[in-house]
């Protein structure tokens, strides 16, 4: 199954509970800004989260939450690089 192989990152309780009931791996991650601040600590939580995963060796794919995977994405991935767009 697909949803063991996705961390998801919450930025409120509701959303973490709610992950939580759809059995998936969940931290929460509250930010309370702005939504101009919340922007940028989105952004920029992304790409820490990417970094942190590859100093630890683990692969990994940063998606927005309106994205639906069907099947395994790093089957698409040519794996040829250190970092695909």
């Amino acid at each position: 199954q697909l949803i063991s192989s996705f961390l998801c990152v919450a930025l409120d309780r509701a959303a973490y509970r709610s992950m939580q009931r759809q059995k998936f791996h969940a931290v929460l991650h509250p930010v309370a800004l702005g939504p101009v601040e919340m922007k940028d600590a989105i952004w920029k939580m992304r790409w820490l989260i990417l970094h942190t995963l590859a100093r630890l060796g683990i692969d990994g794919l940063v998606v927005d939450s309106d994205l639906v995977v069907l099947r395994d994405p790093f089957k698409a991935i040519q794996g040829d690089a250190d970092l695909e767009v």
